[in-house]
């Protein structure tokens, strides 16, 4: 595994303040087709299964916990969510069926207004930063990511996800 590293142009989503409904459609627009696109990568084989693993194996910090602490790789789901005391296991088969069906699929941990970059001049978007916590995840976790308020995760760039966007179902 690598990572290619290049300067991208653009000014990160979080400074800018309040963009034009039309350019807050085309940014969640072109965040939406990098989100599909990479969930079309394939898992390696020698990471097949493995939830919150990185590109090379190893456990990734959470979104839902503290970022210093490193955890999994994990199994499978349950695993998983039983570390953060979600106790899915409890839940009726109309909840755990969906989330256990889940494909996995890579999945960038901070995708928050801090690393979306943006050209004013061109009023769309010109890349997305800070993949190191990038990594295999069932795709719903990213609801997890785009959905949660938290600093660099609010105002329309939260509404968006919350509103107005609807994934594909399970």
């Amino acid at each position: 595994s690598y990572a290619l590293m290049t300067r991208i142009r653009g000014e990160p989503l979080l400074g800018l303040g309040q963009l034009p409904d039309d350019q807050i459609d085309a940014l969640v627009a072109d965040v939406a087709a990098i989100i599909e696109e990479l969930w079309r990568i394939p898992q390696p084989p020698s990471l097949a299964g493995k939830i919150m693993a990185n590109a090379n194996g190893h456990g990734l910090c959470s979104v839902l916990g503290f970022f210093r602490y490193v955890y999994g790789p994990f199994d499978n789901v349950e695993a998983c969510y039983n570390l953060f005391q979600a106790n899915v296991s409890a839940q009726p088969p109309s909840v755990w069926t969906p989330i256990r069906a889940d494909d996995i699929a890579w999945v960038h941990m901070d995708l928050t207004l801090r690393n979306v970059l943006f050209d004013v001049k061109t009023g769309r978007m010109t890349g997305i930063i800070d993949w190191e916590d990038a990594g295999w995840l069932p795709k719903h976790w990213l609801l997890h990511v785009l959905r949660r308020p938290r600093p660099g995760c609010q105002g329309y760039w939260v509404r968006h996800w919350l509103y107005k966007h609807r994934f594909e179902p399970c």
